[in-house]
């Protein structure tokens, strides 16, 4: 018995980490493995498999044009004279502390040429065209509701004109143009091989108006924080991964602890991957926008990377289907410096993220010591959020005044964070809401639910600070419910005490 019971947890395990290969055929590629199937690492040099690769362009790629990585610096320069001066293969950059170089490759001898002279262990892949995501043509919901232009202080960022001083932020974007808003910034910008000196975008300078902003239209949330641009696309935002991930290694080379990426990918590069590994092994931060398409990009789909989508003044998402994120940010309805001196007003995830940069830098400037990961980890704790969404699509809705009261004893601040219905069989709901201690104490409370002319009541005798509690429960079908908490002591805000929703809707 006991044998047969140890074969069958055998054949269990080995079926669960069965090589991906072997069970290939019986599941559907998702877009990710797609993208990730571009890259060929050479093991036993088969130049048949290697030409098989270069020839298959993927979706989204440049052709014939080739990332090499190679791990082994004597490698790469036993590669690079192999290949140096040979008519048709067009050297194009090399990022030497990532191992990397981008080469140009058009004839399939010449392929077959490269096929046979690449070493060991090497890894070889596409080079995927990037875009800004903000340029994406996609219907914004009627529905929303835009931030006011002092959204800054609703969110709880302190009117200091020093916040975020001392810290590096860099902007990888199209090149910033002149605006009054930006008149007297400290701005650094960086040369660019990939984008002409005369190639201005009006997004770059949109985005670090967000942060850099100097006059009484436009006040930027972190005005005080030397401010770098590594321009990656012309004014189209067209550029390309390879150029991305240059950017990302020469701006934290630079001394940037924050990087607002706010140009993406379709390609699931090892490039990429290893550039995002650089900045967070030097203590840097990534912060990029999701793409309000609802598809997946990268840098944001990245592992380790702060990943901001969009929300309007009620935490409305702002696109048709967001598949995750780290974080909301006020993303409509948002103030920036536009072309010919002007303002105007944006809707999109590239705000966001921008906006969430300078926040982390000014919590950084108060808190010195504070990692940029460390930051990030307190504004997705302390954030806005109904706690169903937990695991589900991401964080909540950014909310700098708790982060920067996290410390403040005896806050006590009872919330109804969220309300959920779903129906039954019997044609009966069940009902579920969601109540959060938003302050600093333990607190008791008690709530009171009312459906369909029924109350429901429960208590806590005490609730720990930032924490959520769940009550559930079965009742007739209903229009709406509404939930109503009080706290058995002096609660900080009532704003949040009450929540009624619409059955359905």
């Amino acid at each position: 018995m006991i044998m047969a019971l140890l074969a069958f947890i055998l054949a269990m395990l080995a079926l669960f980490f069965w090589p991906e290969a072997g069970r290939e055929g019986e599941r559907e590629i998702s877009l990710r493995d797609r993208a990730r199937k571009s890259a060929t690492v050479v093991e036993d040099k088969s130049v048949s498999r290697l030409l098989a690769a270069m020839e298959h362009v993927p979706a989204g790629a440049l052709k014939d044009e080739f990332v090499l990585i190679i791990p082994e610096a004597s490698d790469m320069v036993t590669l690079s004279s192999a290949i140096d001066g040979r008519d048709g293969i067009r050297v194009l950059g090399s990022i030497e502390q990532l191992g990397a170089m981008l080469v140009r490759v058009e004839s399939k001898e010449l392929k077959e040429f490269l096929a046979e002279a690449l070493p060991q262990r090497a890894l070889l892949e596409y080079n995927f065209v990037s875009f800004c995501p903000d340029l994406q043509d996609i219907a914004i919901q009627d529905s929303l509701e835009a931030w006011d232009l002092d959204y800054a202080s609703r969110i709880g960022v302190p009117k200091d004109a020093n916040w975020g001083k001392g810290v590096n932020i860099a902007l990888l974007d199209m090149r910033v143009g002149p605006h009054p808003s930006l008149s007297s910034a400290r701005i650094v910008q960086y040369d660019a091989a990939s984008v002409a000196d005369d190639e201005l975008g009006w997004h770059g300078t949109a985005m670090l108006s967000l942060v850099g902003g100097r006059d009484e239209n436009l006040s930027g949330v972190a005005q005080a924080s030397s401010l770098s641009v590594f321009p990656v696309s012309g004014p189209d935002g067209a550029g390309d991964s390879f150029a991305l991930a240059a950017a990302v290694v020469e701006a934290v080379e630079a001394g940037a602890e924050l990087l607002c990426v706010q140009i993406a990918t379709d390609g699931d590069t090892q490039l990429l991957r290893a550039a995002v590994d650089y900045a967070l092994q030097r203590n840097a931060l990534i912060v990029a926008p999701v793409s309000d398409a609802g598809e997946e990009i990268f840098p944001a789909a990245i592992d380790g990377v702060l990943s901001v989508c969009a929300a309007d003044s009620k935490g409305k998402t702002v696109g048709r289907s967001v598949r995750r994120y780290g974080l909301l940010a006020p993303g409509v309805g948002i103030s920036i410096a536009a072309p010919k001196g002007e303002l105007a007003l944006v809707d999109g995830s590239g705000s966001a993220a921008m906006i969430v940069t300078g926040v982390i830098a000014g919590l950084i400037y108060e808190a010195p010591g504070l990692s940029p990961s460390a930051a990030s980890d307190l504004l997705k704790s302390y954030s806005a959020s109904s706690g169903f969404e937990k695991g589900v699509l991401g964080g909540g809705l950014l909310d700098v005044e708790r982060v920067r009261s996290r410390n403040i004893s005896g806050i006590r601040d009872l919330a109804v964070t969220g309300i959920e219905t779903t129906p039954s069989a019997d044609g009966s709901m069940r009902v579920r809401v969601a109540v959060q201690n938003k302050g600093t104490s333990t607190t008791a409370y008690t709530l009171e639910v009312s459906c369909g002319g029924q109350a429901y009541r429960f208590s806590s005798s005490g609730l720990q600070a930032n924490a959520w509690e769940y009550h559930s429960f079965d009742a007739a079908a209903a229009d709406s419910v509404e939930a109503v908490i009080t706290a058995l002591a002096s609660d900080a805000r009532h704003d949040n005490d009450r929540m009624a929703v619409q059955v359905g809707r």
